[in-house]
């Protein structure tokens, strides 16, 4: 009785009880242990409702998709490649015109968004089955073609940005080396925004509001850079929300619950969650730190 985890139906939910001994376990250990166990039970619930029929799809079934960009800029060894995610509501086009200009001395690989066209192609009901870790290890398989071993430099914008993250864990468990994280304004752990901010978010079944998985200690030896907006764009009155609770809540906009044991680099821009792809002077400051980093 050393540690007890017991459960059952009431009102219709599952209720788990735990209990355990602090003699022997620490509060952080079970926390840990408490989040994996709620992660995995979330698991089951996709896996349980999963037609069988449906198969598990990758980039390479739908030769209609162009799965990147590379603009080469350089002559330098792949080791200089810089590997960019895209944003929710946009592909690699979404950097055209800030970024790329900027990188002129840097080989880019752009990539386009996987989640955007499975919106588009494929029966709207498969949606709920994709997860972010899938995506990730989708992207990873042609990171792996075109750079075969890391050191790998990372860089995404808004969902872009999560996309990152996860690629890097999923890089790190396969023991390459990621260097660089480089992410412009994420959002992480969406459901704790909702709760706290009182609004309804009826796309409950969105890849990113799905995604919040346990802490890791993996990317201690990976820098990681986060440019935070602190403006709040203005938007919709709902989605305006989010932007309000980032801004004026979080100092990581959560990612500091996903890591244990490795620092974040802040550097606040003078713009919002996409304003900043206006903003000459936010653009030049990005790329600078992404030019000394790599």
């Amino acid at each position: 009785y050393l540690f007890n985890i017991n459960g059952d139906i009431r009102e219709g939910k599952l209720q788990v009880f735990w209990s355990y001994s602090t003699l022997h376990y620490k509060d952080e250990t079970v926390e840990n242990v408490s989040h994996t166990f709620l992660q995995k039970l979330q698991d089951i619930i996709p896996h349980c409702l999963l037609d069988k029929n449906i198969p598990d799809y990758t980039m390479s079934d739908f030769p209609d998709f162009e799965p990147y960009v590379i603009v080469n800029n350089s002559k330098n060894e792949a080791k200089n490649n810089l590997f960019i995610f895209p944003p929710g509501h946009g592909g690699s086009e979404s950097y055209f015109n800030n970024i790329v200009p900027e990188l002129n001395n840097k080989n880019l690989i752009l990539f386009n968004n996987y989640y955007n066209y499975f919106e588009n192609k494929i029966d709207k009901n498969y949606l709920n089955y994709i997860t972010i870790e899938n995506l990730a290890r989708d992207y990873i398989i042609y990171i792996k073609l075109l750079q075969p071993e890391g050191p790998y430099n990372l860089f995404g914008w808004s969902l872009g940005g999560t996309l990152a993250f996860e690629v890097a864990k999923q890089l790190i468990k396969k023991r390459e080396l990621v260097t660089n994280i480089i992410l412009i304004d994420p959002y992480f752990n969406l459901k704790e925004a909702v709760l706290k901010i009182g609004k309804n978010f009826e796309d409950v079944t969105h890849v990113n509001y799905k995604y919040f998985p346990a802490p890791t200690s993996d990317l201690s030896k990976t820098n990681i850079t986060l440019f935070k907006a602190s403006k709040i764009e203005d938007a919709m009155e709902d989605e305006k929300g989010f932007f309000k609770y980032y801004v004026e809540n979080t100092k990581y906009n959560h990612l500091d619950k996903l890591i244990k044991n490795t620092k974040i680099r802040v550097i606040k821009m003078h713009a919002g969650h996409s304003s900043w792809i206006n903003n000459d002077t936010e653009i030049v400051k990005i790329c600078n730190v992404i030019k000394s980093l790599i």
